[in-house]
C-alpha cells in the first residue's frame, strides 16, 4: 500500500510541476479569487498534512471549492 502511494504521489508531483509552469503564465495577482490546497507526503501511518488558503471573497472561494469538487466527482 506505501509503495502505490508514494508512486501516486510521484505522478500527482509531476503532474503539478508542469500545472505551475501553467500557473506561472496566469498571474494570480489578475484573479478575483483563488484557492489552493497542498499536502505533504503521508507519514508512516498514512497522515498527511494539508494546507489550504484563499484570497478573495469567501462566497467565491467556498463556490470554486464546489465547483472544482464536482469536476473531480464527474472525472470518468
Amino acid at each position: 500500500m506505501a509503495s502505490f502511494l508514494k508512486k501516486m504521489l510521484e505522478q500527482k508531483v509531476k503532474k503539478q510541476a508542469e500545472s505551475d509552469a501553467s500557473l506561472e503564465k496566469h498571474s494570480l495577482l489578475n484573479s478575483a479569487c483563488y484557492v489552493l490546497i497542498t499536502c505533504g507526503a503521508p507519514s508512516e501511518s498514512g497522515q498527511m498534512q494539508v494546507e489550504m488558503t484563499y484570497e478573495g471573497d469567501k462566497v467565491l472561494a467556498s463556490y470554486l471549492l464546489e465547483s472544482a469538487l464536482g469536476q473531480i466527482e464527474n472525472e470518468p
